[in-house]
């Protein structure tokens, strides 16, 4: 499904600074190639241990499994986009 303008506009005006000693803040997350190993490691990681919202942006090429994320995948913090970050908005 291709990503939506609005569907990122959404998520990049409320970004702040990112700080991962921070466990009670409301942070929004974009992880690009979260299906990957290290991507899904890292949404693994801020699921489980900070309280950051995350939208996962990925192709789901070669490298992309969606399995590594079937344990964060029912988190109401998690939000997974199937897109090429190479599209353009229009």
């Amino acid at each position: 499904m291709p990503i939506k303008y609005w569907q990122m506009t959404h998520w990049i005006n409320n970004l702040r600074c990112f700080n991962f000693e921070k466990r009670n803040c409301f942070m929004k997350v974009i992880v690009t190639g979260g299906a990957g190993f290290i991507g899904s490691a890292l949404i693994r990681y801020l699921i489980k241990n900070t309280d950051c919202t995350v939208l996962n942006l990925d192709k789901l090429t070669y490298a992309g499994n969606p399995d590594n994320l079937k344990e964060v995948e029912t988190s109401p913090r998690y939000d997974f986009i199937q897109c090429d970050i190479c599209d353009s908005g229009k």
